[in-house]
């Protein structure tokens, strides 16, 4: 499970995933199919509409964020 710490000010944040030199998010975890980070929030879970990580285990992805009028401090995984 990909985690947030964020700090907002009326903004939100979201996350899309691709593979490693690839301009084409990977099947399910687009920036538009992550439900937005919009509170502030510790360990924060980031969730996609149909998708998650786990076929992804082992494998480098990029993370791109898209982030309006919020602070991230911290990003990372959990079991």
């Amino acid at each position: 499970m990909l985690t947030l710490d964020v700090v907002r000010s009326g903004g939100s944040v979201a996350v899309g995933a691709y593979a490693v030199s690839s301009t084409t998010p990977l099947a399910g975890l687009s920036l538009n199919d992550c439900t937005k980070i919009s509170s502030n929030t510790t360990n924060g879970k980031v969730q996609f509409q149909d998708a998650d990580f786990a076929h992804q285990l082992g494998q480098n992805v990029t993370l791109k964020l898209d982030i309006t009028a919020a602070v991230v401090y911290t990003i990372g995984w959990t079991d």
